[in-house]
């Protein structure tokens, strides 16, 4: 799991081989009351998919949201045959690092995260 102030991202196998990911906000502070967060939109922050990875990213929603981040790593391992280190340290998750955390596992089971979180 991860934390970036009052968020909190997990990964997990589940039965039968199932990944699961998950994501919480808790707000920037001074946001506008009744903001919904950015990081965990499905794509986005969060992504969960048996045959490529499932992920978490919190932070600066907003970076992390118009990136689609989540979806970008997916495409790297299911589409592209990444391996979970290059996912998680491609030139995308290095742009939005400052500002956000993340947490991969692919459907292997390895997990991995940036070099700079490792």
């Amino acid at each position: 799991a991860v934390g970036v102030g009052a968020a909190a991202g997990a990964v997990a196998p589940v039965a039968n081989g199932h990944l699961a990911a998950s994501t919480s906000t808790g707000g920037m502070t001074n946001k506008h009351p009744c903001r919904v967060g950015d990081a965990p939109v499905i794509g986005a922050g969060t992504w969960a998919e048996n045959q490529s990875c499932a992920l978490s990213a919190t932070g600066h929603g907003g970076f992390i949201l118009r990136s689609a981040l989540a979806f970008d790593v997916h495409a790297r391992t299911g589409y592209g045959n990444a391996d979970p280190a290059a996912a998680a340290g491609h030139g995308k998750v290095r742009q939005v690092w400052p500002l956000a955390c993340i947490i991969f596992l692919s459907s292997a089971a390895d997990l991995a995260s940036p070099p700079e979180v490792q």
